[in-house]
């Protein structure tokens, strides 16, 4: 199932904890936000049997507060979007393990 969170002004909430969670209660699939606000939760991605009938809810937990969305779509029927009332918060720091995969690629490729 596809995610995207974003505030009430359209910025994309990043970094923000998601999970996909069963009828029994039970978290499937964790996940944090990307810099687009966008996630990926999976159901069953182990599993033999890739027919999927149980049903699921997402729940996001930002600034310590819970949100849920209890009949989210199916991936393939779209992406899920939920808006929160908050401020953008953008972090200060960066993926240093990113920049250094760049930097080796631009080493290997003399750019």
């Amino acid at each position: 199932m596809g995610s995207q969170l974003s505030s009430k002004n359209g910025r994309p909430i990043i970094d923000c904890d998601i999970k996909l969670v069963s009828e029994q209660g039970e978290t499937v699939w964790f996940t944090k936000t990307d810099n687009t606000g966008k996630a990926e939760l999976w159901a069953n991605i182990y599993s033999i049997n890739s027919e999927n009938k149980n049903n699921y809810s997402i729940q996001i937990n930002h600034n310590n507060k819970n949100h849920n969305i209890a009949e989210p779509t199916r991936f393939h029927e779209g992406i899920n979007h939920f808006e929160i009332e908050t401020e953008c918060n953008i972090p200060d720091n960066i993926n240093i393990a990113l920049l250094k995969i760049i930097h080796q690629v631009s080493i290997l490729f003399n750019t």
